[in-house]
């Protein structure tokens, strides 16, 4: 558990965070979400500083990396993001020279995706940044028990 501290954390004093993730209703949910919107809110606002990509747009890039010809309606559906904030993510990476859409020639509607050869420099760059801020946060753990994690974390995933 997160230990509580004597710093006053507003009316009712306390360690406001310590006791949310240690009294939290939805515990396992919180913690979750709290460790992930840390590691997040830091990569991004990194990511950003160094290259103008948002954290939408690296979705994008990440899930054009994983699998080439990719539209933005099969990434809407596998990151479960909003299908505007990845159209806006699209257009701004295709005016920066990041990723080129391309036509299907069996299919004229659909319109899948790739990276540029400067997407691809982009990417490998911010992956880096990514890897390192990974590290970063699994410090604490020994090589077991991230393995532990990432397997428990794959289980729950492959119910969503």
């Amino acid at each position: 558990m997160i230990e509580e501290t004597t710093e006053k954390a507003g009316p009712t004093g306390g360690n406001l965070r310590a006791a949310l993730l240690n009294r939290s209703p939805v515990l396992t949910a919180y913690r979750l979400s709290f460790v992930a919107n840390a590691f997040a809110a830091r990569l991004f606002d990194r990511m950003e500083a160094e290259s103008s990509v948002t954290h939408t747009q690296f979705i994008v890039m990440l899930c054009l990396w994983v699998r080439d010809d990719t539209t933005a309606q099969e990434i809407a559906e596998a990151t479960q993001r909003p299908k505007n904030n990845l159209s806006r993510a699209v257009r701004a990476l295709e005016a920066k020279g990041l990723i080129e859409r391309r036509r299907d020639p069996v299919d004229q509607r659909r319109q899948p995706m790739g990276l540029s050869p400067q997407g691809s420099i982009v990417f490998r760059r911010l992956e880096s940044l990514a890897a390192e801020q990974e590290a970063s946060m699994l410090a604490p753990l020994t090589a077991k028990e991230r393995e532990t994690l990432t397997g428990l974390l794959m289980r729950i995933a492959a119910t969503y």
